[in-house]
């Protein structure tokens, strides 16, 4: 949500505080939990100027609602239908036809691209709210295992 954002010149985060709640809900009745995905608490994930420039352009396109990422009616874009889309048009955004794909892909691949660059392991775990670093390692060794097929 809009309000979860804290921009300036010195920093610039996301406040991780809850999820989307949709499951079970008509879109209407869909709103933000107080309680995240998992068990780790609320935390604080600094954002870079490019993810600046998205949410500020997605926020001019969402003006009568408090979410960021909605349909043209102000409802919150569902995660299905980005998956549906992703689906449906992994051949023109370049991704082979027999590669699977969903929004939690993008997860992954934030996690691996971090270990890439050496961010410490408790870092990571904590920017992903990952409440053991088991879950981290593990995706460090996929990184680890792929840099074999680049």
């Amino acid at each position: 949500m809009e309000r979860d954002f804290i921009l300036s010149d010195n920093r610039s985060y996301c406040i991780v505080e809850g999820n989307l709640d949709y499951h079970g809900n008509k879109i209407i009745d869909q709103g933000k939990t107080r309680e995240t995905k998992t068990k780790a608490v609320t935390r604080e994930v600094d954002i870079n100027s490019r993810a600046i420039v998205i949410y500020e352009e997605a926020c001019t396109l969402s003006t009568n609602s408090d979410f960021i990422f909605t349909t043209k009616n102000g409802n919150p874009l569902q995660p299905t239908a980005i998956d549906s889309f992703l689906r449906n048009n992994k051949e023109k955004i370049g991704i082979p036809k027999d590669k699977r794909i969903s929004t939690h892909i993008f997860r992954h691949t934030h996690i691996s691209k971090l270990a890439e660059l050496e961010v410490p392991l408790y870092v990571i775990q904590r920017r992903v709210g990952h409440s053991s670093s088991k879950i981290t390692e593990k995706m460090k060794e996929k990184t680890r295992n792929l840099l074999e097929f680049l």
